[in-house]
């Protein structure tokens, strides 16, 4: 059985196409073989709902009966974004695995990727909002429990999952 590499990071919710290859020959060898998924935005597709029922729980009086079903609703929403992209990443990462002997991945530092940028009272953040945006759309791909279920199913499957640490140079 031949060894077929895949080396991508999964940025794929801002777009991004990460070739990382160890050496320019592997790189022509495996130009045929890289696929990149586009990201569903799960979150993105669900967010009007979400917004609706949230601003409903936010007039229900404290305590009601009301407030109790809608905060249900809530819930019921975040769990339907939260089911879509879980289903999403099981159909991804069993496709990766069963195509693929190794598959390597960038880790990432995703908590310092999505730190705040209001900055302090003396110095001010800027483009507070865009990088909210940002952050929310780093999250919606869940890339952590994209590696875990890559982890447990390279394991399953007698496969073999490498990890190389972020340069942060996006060229590699």
């Amino acid at each position: 059985m031949a060894i077929r590499l895949v080396w991508q990071a999964f940025a794929m919710e801002l777009g991004y196409r990460y070739r990382l290859y160890p050496t320019v020959e592997q790189a022509d060898a495996l130009l045929g073989q890289m696929h990149i998924e586009a990201n569903p935005r799960h979150l993105g597709r669900r967010e009007r709902a979400l917004r609706r029922s949230q601003r409903a729980l936010a007039r229900k009086r404290k305590g009601s009966a009301n407030r109790a079903k809608q905060k249900a609703r809530v819930a019921r929403e975040h769990a339907r974004v939260a089911d879509a992209r879980r289903d999403f990443q099981h159909q991804q990462t069993t496709s990766l695995v069963r195509s693929h002997d190794v598959i390597c991945v960038e880790t990432l530092n995703v908590a310092g990727m999505t730190a705040t940028a209001c900055g302090t009272l003396g110095r001010p953040g800027r483009n507070v909002r865009q990088k909210a945006g940002l952050n929310r759309a780093i999250l919606d791909v869940g890339w952590s429990q994209t590696v875990a279920m890559l982890d447990y199913k390279t394991k399953l499957y007698g496969r073999e999952l490498r990890r190389k640490q972020e340069t942060g140079n996006p060229r590699g």
